[in-house]
């Protein structure tokens, strides 16, 4: 992870790769878009192996982060001390724990303020809201109908030059 040096952009979003493949919609014509393919719960399936693992406390922040993420779209929290029920050194021992797994990041001079990975959980369509961040695992399939719509048209040009 690079180092911070601007706090009013997320840099999880830098790295980020959304799986994405092409599908058609034939309802309104032949029209092909792209869909996120990692299960559409907004919570994705590394963060799935993460909470396999977690301890007790992990759980308890995590829990508080997504009911806020649930509420509205963000991309980052404040998580206080005084918000939950432990001691201290525990507090932050488990944010820093959350950080080595990379399921949020300090937003750097605002100290109880964090970044979330969007790689783990998010509410929002990835897709629209950071297109650049895309990478395809399939082929637009309209180039392939495309591509055989021009090949048969092609034959049958071919066919009326024969006769």
């Amino acid at each position: 992870m690079k180092e911070i040096k601007d706090d009013s952009t997320n840099p999880f979003w830098e790295e980020l790769e959304i799986p994405t493949k092409w599908d058609i919609d034939l309802r309104w014509g032949y029209k092909s878009y792209e869909v996120d393919i990692d299960p559409y719960v907004r919570i994705y399936s590394a963060f799935i192996d993460f909470l396999l693992d977690s301890t007790y406390h992990q759980r308890v922040i995590v829990d508080y982060i997504l009911r806020r993420v649930s509420d509205r779209n963000l991309d980052f929290l404040d998580l206080k001390f005084n918000n939950f029920d432990m001691p201290k050194t525990t507090f932050f021992r488990v944010i820093r724990e959350l950080t080595e797994h990379k399921i949020l990041l300090s937003r750097g001079k605002r100290s109880c303020s964090y970044w979330l990975n969007p790689a783990m959980f998010y509410k929002g369509n990835r897709i629209k809201d950071f297109p650049n961040n895309t990478k395809p695992v399939n082929e637009d399939p309209m180039i392939k109908i495309k591509a055989r719509y021009a090949k048969l048209l092609e034959e049958e040009e071919k066919k009326k030059k024969e006769n």
